[in-house]
């Protein structure tokens, strides 16, 4: 319980930490990945130069598993 508590009193830094992220990986030339339903149902890609692409048959794999393709 004591986690839930400590999540509602940083709601707002938590809120800000995908802004930043993806602020971050744009400055390195990379791509972040996140979900946004208000883009779509699947994973968001945010490529380095702004473009924004939805994955919708994304499967995530643990560290060190590599996935068939």
């Amino acid at each position: 319980m004591r986690m839930l508590e400590i999540i509602r009193k940083k709601k707002e830094v938590i809120a800000d930490i995908g802004p930043h992220e993806r602020a971050e990986a744009r400055k390195q030339g990379v791509s972040s990945y996140y979900v946004d339903p208000e883009i779509g149902d699947g994973l968001v890609e945010e490529r380095a130069n702004g473009d924004k692409v939805t994955h919708s048959h994304c499967f995530l794999v643990k560290p060190g598993v590599h996935a068939a393709g």
